[in-house]
This record gives structure tokens, C-alpha cells and sequence, in this order.
């Protein structure tokens, strides 16, 4: 970022040939960064959208940097390359997988972007109608005051770039007062031979009702409704960082996963569950975690005592929201956790449940009943006095 801005007019000869060197250490860097995550992911590393960005990124720079070094100016558009070049300053968007709340903002932007897209649809519908309006009521209005010869209702074409103006209410007012001129200002008789038309004056009452229902369509109600679309979807945002768990915590996880699985078999022996649940942080992890805690959380084993991965996250975050917990809420992070195995794991391994952990606790615990019992049966026996029939 701070290499990117340093880039200005008029620069010496000595500080581009520097910038270039920057740019194209940097590109390397990128680069070397991009072949091993697709070295290690392989066929799988274009399953995640940030490594596709990252790709793109790469491959854009690269471009820009051959043209640079050709010196294909002279051929090629040079606003052609000025795109391959503007691509670079992409790579600041990288920050938004570090920023948790530039994350957030990009989410509250994304979920919002349905809706926007309806009530803008419904907002040019409403531009367009004041703007065939306009052009009947004053086409033929005198150029003057804030009215131009590219900012009038003549045509529709510059009728709707007015409109869209004054959708954000800036200047409404002063439109209005040019169209409403009157005489002695203007000719009321300057088209005498078009019926309907007032020659080139305006049309004081009706200017009033028509801006004055536009603004207060087009900008009071419509616009908000962009707002209240936006603070609606950042308090989604904002209630699933409430629940307490989100999907940094989902991340950190599968992190401290893999370093109990350097395999990635996706599967862990159960004893090994209580030094990956102190290994991770609150809410999902506890240093003080037992093994019979473990075993309450009712993890499904498969063959040899081995539970998957995401049966151990799903029974940390039932265990973390409570007996009471709220449905819809944890079916919203089932879906984060789905995402985030995706991630990590391309393929899911299946295999088939022999037990589960809370079964095996009652299995245990029945045996040291049952070993409890053979020892009092055993002492009883002892403490017995023999029978004559026996001596």
C-alpha cells in the first residue's frame, strides 16, 4: 500500500526505475505466494473465491509488467494499459481477510446487494416517469438560469440525467425556479402554432407539484430505503457476531485441527480431543476441559475411536450456545461451519458410526459398576465362614 502511494506526477527518472524494482519484487512475491498454495491445494486451490482474486491479481500484474518492460505504448491504447496496471492497487483488498469489521461491512454490502438492486430498479422506474413528464411540461422552457443546453428537459435522454441529479435533491430548487419563468421574461406566443405549448415559458403551480412529490419520492422515501436496507443486513451482521461464535472462530478450529491432523484424515482419536479443546480459545475453547467432559459432548466414534472433525466443532458449539439454543441461530452456523470445512477440506470422508462418546461414558461407567460388584462378591466370599460339609 505505501509503495502504491508514493507514485506521483512528474517523478525523476531515479524514483520510477526504484518504483518499478518495488513492483516487481512485489509481484514476485505474490507469485511464489500463489504457486504454493497450488502446489498444496492443487485441482482444489480454485475452489476458494479469495484464491481465484489472488490468481486474477497475479496474472494482471504480470501483464502489466510485460507491456511496461515491451514499451508497447507506441502500439497498444495507452488507456488499455493504464487497466492492466490499475489492477495492482487490488492487492489492498487483501486486507479484508485480516480486518474483521472491513469483513463485516462486506457482508452487511453483499447481503444487501438483492434488495438494492429492486428498489433501484423501482427508482429509475420513477425517474423515468418524471422524465417523459418533464419533457411534455418543459420542453420547450427558455435556456436560462440553471437550465443549459446539456441540462434541460428538451429531450428524454437529458431530461433523465436531470432527474437522476435531482434524486439526491442537490440544487431541486433551483430547477424549479427556472422553470417556473413567466412574462415579461418570456413569450407565452413564441409557438403559437404547437397546441398545448406556453412558447418558451414555464409553468409555475405545476413545477411546485412536481418537484415537490419527486423529492419526496425519489430521495425522502426511496433513497432511505437504500439506508434502512443496509442498517438491516449490518444488524444481521452484527446479531451472528452476538451469538458469540463466528466464523473466525470456525477458522481457528480447523487451524488447531490441522496441527493435531498434519495428514488432513479429518479424523482424531479420542484422546487426543481433550488437548485440542485446551489447545483452542473461548467460547469453544476451555484449558480446564476433562475427559469426561469430552465425553458428555456425545461425539459421534467411528471404527478404532475416531471422531471427525466436524462432528467434535458441531458438539463444541451446542455445548457453547446451551440446551435452550436457538434453532435458526445454530442452523446459521452450521452454514459458516459447512464454508469453512470446504475450505480446509476439499472432499468429506464418510465412514460408518460405531458409538458415540456419551455412550462409551455409560459404557465405562457400567463396568466400573459391574468391577465394583465382583470385588464386593469376591471380599464377600472371603469373609464367609466355611461350612463342616466344605472342610
Amino acid at each position: 500500500m505505501a509503495q502504491m502511494c508514493m507514485d506521483h506526477h512528474r517523478s525523476s527518472d531515479v524514483f520510477n526505475e526504484c518504483m518499478r524494482w518495488a513492483n516487481l519484487v512485489f509481484s514476485i512475491i505474490y507469485t511464489v505466494e500463489a504457486a504454493i498454495k497450488l502446489i498444496g491445494y492443487r485441482k482444489f486451490y480454485f475452489s476458494k473465491s479469495w484464491n481465484v482474486f489472488d490468481f486474477v491479481i497475479v496474472c494482471a500484474a504480470w501483464v502489466g509488467t510485460a507491456i511496461d518492460e515491451a514499451k508497447l505504448d507506441s502500439i497498444i491504447d495507452p488507456s488499455i494499459l493504464r487497466c492492466f496496471r490499475v489492477f495492482r492497487v487490488a492487492r489492498i483488498l487483501r486486507i479484508i481477510q485480516m480486518a474483521k469489521g472491513i469483513r463485516r461491512l462486506l457482508y452487511t454490502l453483499i447481503c444487501s446487494l438483492p434488495a438494492l438492486m429492486n428498489i433501484g430498479t423501482l427508482l429509475m422506474l420513477i425517474i423515468y416517469i418524471y422524465s417523459v413528464v418533464g419533457v411534455a411540461m418543459f420542453g420547450y422552457v427558455q435556456i436560462q438560469g440553471i437550465l443549459t443546453d446539456q441540462q434541460n428537459f428538451a429531450s428524454t435522454d437529458k431530461a433523465l440525467i436531470m432527474m437522476t441529479r435531482l434524486a439526491t435533491s442537490a440544487g431541486w430548487n433551483d430547477v424549479l425556479s427556472a422553470v417556473q419563468i413567466s412574462p415579461p421574461d418570456c413569450d407565452p406566443n413564441l409557438y403559437s402554432d404547437k397546441p398545448g405549448v406556453n412558447g418558451d415559458c414555464g409553468n409555475y403551480g405545476f413545477g411546485i407539484g412536481y418537484f415537490g412529490t419527486f423529492v419526496l419520492v425519489a430521495f425522502l422515501v426511496m433513497i432511505n430505503m437504500y439506508i434502512a436496507v443496509i442498517l438491516d443486513n449490518f444488524s444481521e451482521a452484527q446479531q451472528q457476531e452476538d451469538l458469540g461464535i463466528d466464523v473466525d472462530d470456525i477458522n481457528i478450529f480447523y487451524e488447531k485441527w490441522m496441527m493435531f491432523d498434519p495428514k488432513a484424515t479429518q479424523f482424531l482419536n479420542v484422546s487426543r480431543l481433550r488437548d485440542l479443546v485446551q489447545e483452542l480459545k473461548p467460547p469453544l475453547g476451555n484449558d480446564k476441559v476433562t475427559e469426561d467432559d469430552i465425553l458428555h459432548l456425545d461425539i459421534p466414534l467411528y471404527p478404532t475411536d475416531r471422531a471427525h472433525c466436524i462432528d467434535v466443532l458441531q458438539a463444541l458449539i451446542s455445548q457453547t450456545l446451551g440446551p435452550n439454543k436457538n434453532m435458526d441461530e445454530f442452523e446459521m452456523i452450521k452454514e459458516l461451519m459447512a464454508e469453512s470445512f470446504r475450505a480446509a477440506f476439499p472432499t468429506l470422508v464418510v465412514e460408518v458410526i460405531e458409538t458415540t462418546t456419551k455412550q462409551r461414558l455409560r459404557e465405562i461407567r457400567a463396568a466400573i459398576v459391574l468391577q465394583k460388584a465382583l470385588r464386593r462378591f469376591k471380599n464377600y466370599k472371603k469373609q464367609m465362614p466355611q461350612s463342616p460339609i466344605m472342610e
